[in-house]
Formats: structure tokens, C-alpha cells, sequence
């Protein structure tokens, strides 16, 4: 659903970094994860307390298994002005700690704030 002052290319270019995210998620790449995120973004990550700024985000990221890959399918936008919240599916698989793989499904729920230096 696109709202006042929210476009299709608004809800195109957060299809695209809901779907850069998650192939940087896929490629171990934390560095390309967090330059998605502002100096000040919050996440909430399931069963856990929040996690605010870049480093807390990387000290949060580098606790992650390693990735084989991370697709997010079914992006929904919804938006208003210069908020959006993002649904999607996501196929994940990672290595286990005897080197096999494990795939995981799951959903997000992703809000993204435009900010005043039009990112």
C-alpha cells in the first residue's frame, strides 16, 4: 500500500535494501549489513532485549553463525511520508558448529525511517 508522500520508487528502494540486507546477511558481510542501518538505529531482535547504535549492531551481528545464504522473498512495503515497515519471508541456511548446514524459514518485520540526508 503506498500512502501520501510515500511513492512506488519509495517502496521499490525499500524492497531493495530489505533484499541487499539479507544478501549481506548471507555473504558474512557485516560491514554491508550496518551501512543499512543509521548511526542511530534500533533493532529488536526476537527473545532478546534491544540492541541501539553501530556497535552494539556489530557486537550483535559477529555472534551469528556463518551464513551460507539469507533470501528474502515476498517483500511487502507499506509506507507514510518517510516511514515504512517492510514484511518478507526469509529462507536462511548456516553452518552448523560440526560443519553441516542448517536452513531456517522465517518472517521480518522491518521499519525504515528516511533520513534527512535522503537515505
Amino acid at each position: 500500500m503506498v500512502w501520501d508522500g510515500f511513492t512506488e520508487q519509495n517502496a521499490a528502494d525499500v524492497r531493495r535494501v530489505v533484499a541487499d540486507a539479507n544478501a549481506a546477511i548471507g555473504a558474512n558481510d557485516i560491514d554491508g549489513v550496518l551501512a543499512l542501518f543509521a548511526g542511530a538505529a534500533r533493532m529488536l531482535p526476537p527473545q532478546g532485549p534491544p540492541i541501539e547504535g553501530q556497535a552494539a549492531l556489530r557486537a550483535f551481528f559477529e555472534t551469528w553463525p556463518t551464513y551460507k545464504s539469507s533470501v528474502a522473498t515476498d517483500i511487502r512495503v507499506e509506507g507514510c511520508v518517510d516511514l515504512a515497515v517492510a514484511t518478507c519471508a526469509v529462507a536462511i541456511t548456516h553452518v552448523t558448529p560440526d560443519g553441516g548446514e542448517r536452513n531456517v524459514s522465517a518472517n521480518q518485520m522491518i521499519m525504515l525511517h528516511h533520513q534527512p540526508d535522503g537515505q
